[in-house]
């Protein structure tokens, strides 16, 4: 059988019987039947070995532990949870990606390689994540949450990939929180997409590196009351939308809308703050305008 509850199609540190938070499991190679889940389940440590396979389809799935994956594949539409409470916990999706993650661990988790969510990314109030080099790129292709939370960027870029439809950014209540990002990318997965992406900022946000919003039907919204500090460069890519909202918008390095559509300004207010000189590039003849703007 392949089902999940059956003790022969992993290995593991616990007693007879299915797994929970207290047990570290192997799916090793030769495994006569790969796993499915049934069920939700749980594990303390979860590891894949080369060429094994979990199936979870839309059950959630706890790992007390460590998560890695070693030349496996899983396939996911429910939720991984992270909740590790000892120890020092890394995740490695291999290549496979999650559906939904969350992060659930005081001591918090860290990335092993790059990571790809296609729906939820989820950290949790008093909650940790690390992305650990500049190597490991975090991608999400729906919401991210990050309310009471820590994350710690690493040097790494997070990607935001959402097609079409609308997603959020959530640091916290409006003109709250915040999360600092190194390099922040707002794009659309298509390279020709046909519908709109619009992704609205709830919470203070801070990009360290570069705030790039790409793609042609991309817009990003820095939402209502918010601080958004961005310390290097902001970048305007091939038809993209900036708007802001009612937020103010504090830029340290040079704005540069070469191909992006015109800045959508609301009744935001723009703050040139750099302590060197500053380029604002607007690459059509009609220029840039903004609500408030102060040099």
């Amino acid at each position: 059988s392949s089902d999940w509850q059956d003790p022969t199609n992993w290995s593991t540190t616990g007693p007879p019987g299915p797994p929970d938070n207290t047990t570290d499991v192997t799916i090793f190679s030769g495994t006569p039947f790969q796993p499915v889940l049934t069920a939700n389940a749980a594990t303390s440590d979860f590891t894949m070995a080369s060429g094994t396979t979990l199936a979870m389809g839309a059950y959630d799935f706890n790992v007390k532990g460590k998560f890695s994956n070693n030349g496996g594949a899983f396939t996911s539409t429910g939720t991984v949870t992270l909740s590790a409470t000892t120890g020092t916990n890394t995740v490695d999706p291999g290549t496979s990606s999650f559906y939904n993650l969350t992060v659930a661990s005081a001591i918090g988790y860290s990335s092993s390689r790059a990571i790809n969510i296609t729906n939820d990314f989820v950290i949790t109030s008093g909650s940790k994540f690390t992305i650990a080099n500049a190597a490991h790129t975090l991608t999400i292709g729906n919401n991210w949450t990050s309310t009471g939370a820590t994350f710690t960027h690493g040097n790494g870029t997070v990607v935001f990939n959402k097609n079409s439809g609308t997603c959020s950014l959530t640091t916290g209540a409006a003109g709250a929180g915040g999360v600092t990002f190194y390099n922040l990318s707002v794009i659309q997965a298509l390279g020709s997409p046909v519908s709109t992406k619009t992704q609205t900022l709830t919470g203070n946000l801070t990009v360290t590196r570069t705030l790039l919003i790409s793609s042609s039907k991309c817009v990003f919204s820095c939402g209502t009351g918010n601080i958004v500090n961005i310390n290097g460069t902001l970048t305007f890519g091939n038809g993209a939308t900036l708007a802001g909202g009612s937020s103010t918008l504090n830029v340290s390095g040079s704005w540069l809308n070469n191909i992006g559509a015109p800045f959508s300004y609301g009744t935001s207010t723009v703050l040139f703050n750099g302590v060197s000189a500053q380029t604002i590039t607007r690459s059509t003849a009609t220029g840039e305008t903004f609500y408030n703007v102060t040099i």
